[in-house]
C-alpha cells in the first residue's frame, strides 16, 4: 500500500477546454508531444489520466485470472469463429 498521499498539482484551464498537464506528470507518464492520453472520471467525480500501455496493462491484469494455461486465446478465439463462420455457411 503507499505510504504517502497523492501528489497534488495545480494545472489552468486555457482557451478552448485545454488544460496543461504539469511537466512533473507528463515525466512520470513518459508523455511525449502527441501521444494519447485516456481520461477516465470515476463515479465520484474524480478525473484519472493514464496512457494507452498503462490502460492496456491493467486490462491485461484484470483478465490474467481469467487465462487458460497451454492455450492461445487468440488463435482459440479464431478457431471458434471459423467455425462459426462454417456452420452459417451450411446454413446450421
Amino acid at each position: 500500500m503507499n505510504a504517502h498521499p497523492p501528489k497534488r498539482l495545480t494545472a489552468t484551464m486555457l482557451d478552448g477546454g485545454r488544460i496543461v498537464v504539469p511537466a512533473e506528470v507528463r515525466a512520470a507518464l513518459g508523455l511525449k508531444k502527441g501521444d494519447k492520453v485516456l481520461v477516465s472520471l470515476d463515479a465520484d467525480g474524480e478525473v484519472r489520466l493514464s496512457t494507452q500501455i498503462q490502460a492496456l496493462r491493467r486490462l491485461q491484469e484484470k483478465m490474467r485470472p481469467f487465462k487458460r494455461p497451454g492455450i492461445n486465446e487468440i488463435d482459440d478465439f479464431i478457431a471458434f469463429r471459423r467455425a462459426e463462420a462454417a456452420r452459417e455457411e451450411r446454413g446450421e
